[in-house]
């Protein structure tokens, strides 16, 4: 991907784009579901395109007004798409019994809701960039940036293990009858403290990382930082 972005640059971005609203027509005209395991794929190859068109400078280039026309045009996409046809549900993330959601598979509405939230970004990075050149605040950044992944991982593993565990409990309080309206939140009343004790924890079992960079935006790149040739 990198080498395709090297030689065609953003549009491989629009072609992918493309690529997931024609399988997309498809999988729903044709009703053949399994069609959903290809624009998973093509979704977030999108997304992961535009880290690119951002590391090389193309995507801050592109100036304000190409970054306000892709935040409100696809903003404008994904609420056609949810409550103007209803042809995709307007739920993003799908939770346990909450229904049918975007991601899964991922489609054409989770790819224009995560567009337009880039483009969000980075209409506010001016704004967040001079916030961030406090030292203070930027110390901070760094912390939490040392910490997050592993809080973020921990939290699922904790989460799937609770539940499995409180899951083959014989106890009435753990595994409530389905048609019991309060039952899953009276479940997760019990394994909720568990999963903030291995939170918790993991914050503590994050090791030190001393090769991040201690500077705040706009105050020069470390030597290490990755650096993209920009698309002839």
């Amino acid at each position: 991907m990198d080498r395709l972005h090297r030689r065609f640059g953003a549009r491989v971005v629009v072609f992918l784009a493309v690529a997931v609203a024609a399988v997309d027509i498809l999988r729903i005209s044709s009703g053949v579901n399994e069609m959903g395991l290809l624009t998973e794929l093509l979704v977030w190859l999108t997304i992961h395109q535009l880290g690119f068109c951002y590391a090389d400078g193309s995507l801050v280039a592109a100036g304000k007004r190409f970054l306000a026309s892709m935040t409100f045009g696809a903003l404008a996409v994904t609420v056609i798409l949810t409550l103007v046809t209803h042809a995709y549900p307007v739920t993003m993330v799908s939770f346990g019994g909450s229904g049918a959601a975007n991601t899964n598979p991922a489609d054409l509405a989770l790819l224009s809701h995560g567009c337009w939230l880039v483009g969000l970004a980075m209409l506010l990075r001016p704004a967040v960039n001079r916030v961030l050149r406090n030292r203070r605040i930027w110390t901070g950044v760094i912390i939490g940036n040392g910490v997050i992944m592993t809080v973020f991982c921990w939290h699922l593993t904790a989460t799937f293990l609770a539940e499995g565990a409180l899951g083959c409990s014989p106890t009435s309080w753990c595994r409530p009858p389905a048609a019991s309206p309060g039952g899953r939140s009276r479940c997760r009343c019990g394994w909720s403290p568990a999963v903030s004790r291995w939170s918790v924890w993991s914050r503590f079992s994050a090791g030190s990382n001393g090769s991040r960079s201690r500077r705040p935006p706009d105050q020069g790149q470390p030597r290490n930082w990755p650096r993209l040739a920009a698309p002839r």
